[in-house]
């Protein structure tokens, strides 16, 4: 599956030049993703908005396949596209903006959370 990825090495074959596998790129990859506290709080919260921490054990591990599901798929579009010399002068010349955009949205949706919570205080 990954083998179709510029970089990629055979199975089980060593880089020469120190490049890691794709085995191991997507190991780092993963133990990445479990640190990323934000990422963790951010899940939290959407679990949290739509009521699923309450939900039985079935719906909360269908909710996390699907996320697993969904952000592996994500992340491979986003591996194939920056191959792509279209797509990573877009992404390098449109960057900042995107991360101001992104940012602002996480912003206001933090606000929206936090706005809702205030509001059930006595």
């Amino acid at each position: 599956m990954l083998s179709g990825l510029k970089g990629a090495t055979p199975k089980g074959a060593a880089a020469a030049d120190g490049v890691t596998s794709a085995a191991g790129t997507f190991a780092q990859g993963i133990l990445t993703a479990l640190a990323n506290v934000q990422a963790l709080f951010f899940l939290a919260s959407i679990f949290a908005g739509v009521g699923i921490l309450k939900a039985n054990l079935a719906t909360g591990l269908t909710a996390v396949g699907v996320i697993v599901v969904g952000n592996g798929c994500y992340l491979m579009l986003l591996a194939w596209l920056m191959q792509k010399p279209t797509a990573r002068r877009f992404y390098g010349r449109y960057r900042p903006g995107m991360e101001v955009g992104f940012g602002a949205i996480f912003v206001l949706f933090g606000a929206r959370l936090l706005v809702r919570e205030l509001a059930g205080w006595p």
